[in-house]
Formats: C-alpha cells, sequence, structure tokens
C-alpha cells in the first residue's frame, strides 16, 4: 500500500474514531417540566369532570387506551371518551392520581390509579 492509502486508512479511522466519541446527555430539564404541567393540568381537568379540556391536550393522531373499553383513535374518538367518561367518573365520586410518566422522542405516557374520592 502506498503512502497515499495509508494516510486515507489513517485518516478514516480517526473519523470512526471521533463519531464514537462520547457528548454530554441533553438537558431534558424543560421537557420534563412540560411534561409535568401537561400531567397537572390533565388530573385537574379530569377530576373536575371537564372532558373537553383533558381531550384538548392530545394530538390530532394520539391513542389512548384506557382500561375495558377499545382504544380510542384520533382527536375525535378521544374526546368522545373522555365527553362520557369525565362526566361519569365525577358523579361516580372517581378520581384519577398519576403514579409514573415517561416518554422519549416526541411521545410520552403516563400510567395512573382510578380511586373513589370519599374513600381517600
Amino acid at each position: 500500500m502506498n503512502n497515499l492509502g495509508k494516510l486515507a486508512v489513517v485518516m478514516a479511522s480517526f473519523a470512526a474514531l471521533a463519531a464514537c466519541a462520547r457528548t454530554s446527555p441533553p438537558d431534558t430539564a424543560a421537557d420534563q417540566a412540560a411534561i409535568r404541567a401537561v400531567g397537572t393540568s390533565w388530573y385537574k381537568a379530569y377530576n373536575g369532570g371537564d372532558g373537553a379540556a383533558v381531550a384538548a391536550l392530545y394530538a390530532e393522531d394520539a391513542v389512548l387506551s384506557a382500561p375495558h373499553v377499545p382504544a380510542a383513535r384520533g382527536a375525535a374518538s378521544i374526546r368522545e371518551y373522555f365527553l362520557k367518561d369525565a362526566a361519569t367518573f365525577t358523579a361516580a365520586g372517581i378520581v384519577q392520581r398519576v403514579f409514573r410518566s415517561f416518554g422519549s422522542g416526541g411521545s410520552v405516557r403516563s400510567s395512573g390509579r382510578y380511586l373513589l374520592s370519599n374513600w381517600i
């Protein structure tokens, strides 16, 4: 191999090593604060029986996987679900509390528990 070929191999090796270099993780504090703020708005609206406000927090292509019902796909289906669900649950004294939220990229998931408000 001539000197030019050796130089090309060395340069390619350095480029490959540079691509593998560690970078500092992105600062996600602002994202986490935004997730908490939306979560707070969601629980306040849901527990207040405002299904329209809850549904407004979902993206047009969101999928709601609520327990014991078929998945609600899209903003219109989610709005319909919450308009019925929030009113029913509020009348029954059922509230929801979050116990875990997680996400990556443009997606966030939350899990919660339903509680009878006259028992808490």
